[in-house]
């Protein structure tokens, strides 16, 4: 009788995920998911400044609007480009139409994907957010 414990790790714990046919790889090693952590809690961060200053839409210039757009692109780029690498962002904007708001599907999924929360606790945590948009 033999006294050897086997043991194998897996040989890839990446994610995928496929975008208008092109695959992309999501490493989920710990610097890459400290990586996604940052960029989550930064996304997090300004979508709730961007859910605020929606509140008083009207009451903007129209400055302030042109950099509420800005900051809408920009916290988007930030999270895509944490997540499927640099440059990526360029190429998702386009294929949505050069809109943030048609991004923010990706945005989620990819914040569902580098989560390592359970499916109860993620829906609540992307809900706070999405509630604070529909005011």
């Amino acid at each position: 009788m033999s006294k050897v414990v086997q043991f194998n790790f897996e040989k890839n714990n990446d994610k995928e995920i496929e975008i208008n046919g092109e695959l992309y790889s999501i490493p989920m090693d710990d610097e890459s998911k400290e990586k996604y952590i940052l960029a989550t809690k930064k996304f997090g961060q300004a979508a709730q400044e961007v859910a605020d200053s929606e509140v008083n839409m009207l009451e903007l210039s129209d400055e302030d609007i042109k950099a509420l757009t800005v900051k809408q692109v920009e916290m988007m780029k930030e999270l895509i480009e944490a997540i499927l690498g640099k440059g990526k962002f360029k190429i998702m904007y386009a294929l949505a139409g050069k809109s943030a708001i048609k991004l923010m599907p990706l945005a989620q999924e990819l914040l569902r994907l580098v989560s390592d929360l359970d499916d109860e606790t993620y829906a609540e945590v992307t809900n706070k957010y999405l509630q604070n948009g529909k005011k």
